[in-house]
């Protein structure tokens, strides 16, 4: 995606937000599923679901990247 150089500042403040937000919101779901998983299980089980959610995560990250390579290659073609 092209910005014009004078909102770049802005589409910058934008991303860290955005970014911000992602983190905030994956350390939360991690946090709460390790906890959630040392309750009902030891702490080997419980650092095996919080790397599992993590991963998910990533993976989700991912799909969206490619998603959004494939689209924008799409874009410049046509």
């Amino acid at each position: 995606m092209r910005i014009d150089p004078v909102a770049g500042s802005t589409a910058g403040g934008v991303l860290q937000t955005a970014q911000r937000i992602g983190i905030a919101i994956g350390q939360s779901v991690i946090g709460a599923t390790f906890f959630a998983a040392l309750g009902r299980g030891g702490y080997a089980h419980a650092l095996r679901v919080g790397v599992i959610a993590a991963l998910a995560f990533l993976a989700i990250a991912a799909a969206i990247t490619v998603a959004d390579l494939i689209q924008t290659q799409r874009r410049i073609a046509a």
